[in-house]
C-alpha cells in the first residue's frame, strides 16, 4: 500500500468516456479549491450531523462529514497501491457502518505507524477503504469514489 499522497479530493471521473492521462489532467484543473469549495456549499444548509454518507453501492450508512479528520496535515490522500491502482481516500474518525477483515499488516502502509486492515461495508461487503490501527488510536481511510451523500446513490 506504499505511494504517494496529494491534498486533493477528487470527483469519481472513472465513469467520463476519457484516456487515464487525460482524467488525471482534468483533476489538476479542477483543482483543490474548486472541490473545497462545493463541499462547503453543500454542506451550508445543514449541520454535520444531517450529513451521512453512504455506500455507493447498496445505500448503507457508513459514516458522517464530522467524523472528518486530517491525518498527516490532510483530510484526502491518493496512492497507489503495489498494484498500480490508484486511490484517492478521505480521513474518519469513525465508520460505523464498516466491517473489518483479516489482519492487521504494517506491509506497504501509507501511514507511517500504522497497520492497516480492509474495510468493507457492513450491509453489501463493498470495499470501502481500510482501518489504520496502532496501540494510540485508529482512524479510517474511506475511498471517497465508493461513498456518496445519503439518499444520492448512483451505480
Amino acid at each position: 500500500m506504499s505511494g504517494s499522497t496529494s491534498n486533493r479530493c477528487s470527483p469519481n471521473l472513472s465513469s467520463m468516456p476519457v484516456p487515464q492521462p487525460a482524467r488525471w489532467h482534468l483533476l489538476d484543473q479542477l483543482g483543490t479549491r474548486r472541490i473545497e469549495k462545493m463541499i462547503r456549499k453543500s454542506s451550508q444548509n445543514r449541520s454535520p450531523k444531517e450529513q451521512p454518507l453512504c455506500c455507493r453501492q447498496c445505500g448503507a450508512l457508513v459514516t458522517h462529514r464530522s467524523e472528518s479528520i486530517e491525518q498527516n496535515g490532510a483530510h484526502c490522500h491518493t496512492f497507489t497501491n503495489p498494484q498500480q491502482i490508484r486511490f484517492t481516500i478521505g480521513c474518519f474518525g469513525s465508520a460505523d457502518g464498516c466491517r473489518c477483515e483479516g489482519g492487521a499488516s504494517t506491509e506497504h502502509t501509507w501511514f507511517s505507524g500504522y497497520a492497516w486492515r480492509i474495510a468493507l461495508c457492513g450491509s453489501c461487503g463493498q470495499h470501502l477503504g481500510w482501518r489504520f490501527e496502532r496501540s494510540t488510536g485508529r482512524f479510517f481511510g474511506r475511498i471517497l469514489d465508493h461513498l456518496v451523500e445519503c439518499g444520492h446513490r448512483s451505480q
